[in-house]
Formats: structure tokens, C-alpha cells, sequence
């Protein structure tokens, strides 16, 4: 199997969350690629995520919270979840044990709680393939494969026609202390 032959079309429906007091669209790019802490982009490169279910939303979000507050720091954040019809035509799926052996690389689960190693392998991928998103693992569900994170490259695709309308689907409201 060849790096291209990994390239395979994907539709589906990811979820995806903003504060529920802003005024932006689910699908506003104003903020993506900022931060240079993001697992399966670079600061400067423009990506959404997207999780496949409400779990892997709240777990995901409420994970980055608390480790991103002063230890012991209290935390309250109100979401809006929005579900939103996504159309790619070349992903590689990173769930599936194939990719990862094709690449060469260890299996995703041994890896993908490192940072520069999963920001590297992004690189990589973003310079030899036109590859438009992936599918990954959810960390926190990583015996679970039917939870995943669809990851989208913006420079990559024609917003357009990539995401259908999002459909609000509810409130969310989170509270962590902070783990440091």
C-alpha cells in the first residue's frame, strides 16, 4: 500500500462546541490554528475538530480545561454543541491499524498522547499528501474505537461545500479545577 492509497473520501457528521454567549458561527476560522498546543495542528495552520459524540465532546473539552487552569483554580464554561454534516474527499484514517503500518510508524495509540510527535506526523503528512483531514482516536477514549475526532485542514478544502448547516443540538455547561 502506497501514502496515497490511504487518501479515501469521508461523510459524516462531527460535532463541535462554542461559548454560549458568542456571536460567531460553529464554523467561524477566526481563532483556528492559533494556539501552538493543538495535537493534530500547528500554530498557522488552520484546523477544526471535530468529535463523533456528545462523550467525546465533553471529555475532550473538559480535559483541556482543567489542565490548562492554575491548580486549583475553579472553572465554569457554558457550551453550544452544534452537529455539522462534513464532506471530505481525502482523508486517511488513523484508527485504522493499516495507515499506521503503511507510514511506518508505531500504532497511533503508543504515540498519540505526545505532542511533538503527533504535531510531526501531521507535518509529515500535510507536506507529502493533499490530504484534507483524518480521522483519529479520541485520548480519552482509546479503548473505544467507536470514538474519534474528525480533524480538518481549512487550507484544504472549500468550506462551501465541505460542511453542511450546523444544527444546534444543545447547552453544555462544564466545571473543573484546575490540575495544573
Amino acid at each position: 500500500m502506497s501514502l496515497e492509497d490511504l487518501l479515501r473520501p469521508w461523510a459524516g457528521v462531527g460535532l463541535r462546541h462554542v461559548p454560549a454567549g458568542s456571536t460567531r458561527s460553529v464554523l467561524d476560522a477566526r481563532y483556528a490554528g492559533v494556539s501552538p498546543n493543538n495535537r493534530w495542528n500547528e500554530a498557522g495552520a488552520p484546523t477544526f475538530y471535530f468529535g463523533s459524540d456528545i462523550a467525546v465532546v465533553v471529555a475532550e473539552f473538559a480535559r483541556h480545561i482543567s489542565t490548562e487552569l492554575p491548580v486549583g483554580a475553579p472553572e465554569r464554561q457554558v457550551r453550544r454543541i452544534y452537529r455539522v454534516p462534513i464532506r471530505l474527499d481525502r482523508v486517511i484514517d488513523l484508527t485504522d491499524p493499516r495507515a499506521t503500518e503503511t507510514l511506518g510508524i508505531a500504532p497511533i495509540r503508543e504515540w498519540i498522547g505526545d505532542l511533538p510527535t503527533t504535531q510531526a506526523t501531521v507535518r509529515f503528512l500535510r507536506h507529502h499528501l493533499d490530504v484534507q483531514g483524518l480521522i483519529v482516536p479520541s485520548v480519552p477514549f482509546l479503548d473505544m474505537p467507536g470514538k474519534w475526532n474528525v480533524i480538518v485542514f481549512l487550507d484544504r478544502i472549500d468550506a462551501r461545500t465541505a460542511f453542511g448547516s450546523p444544527q444546534l443540538i444543545r447547552k453544555l455547561v462544564l466545571e473543573a479545577i484546575g490540575e495544573g
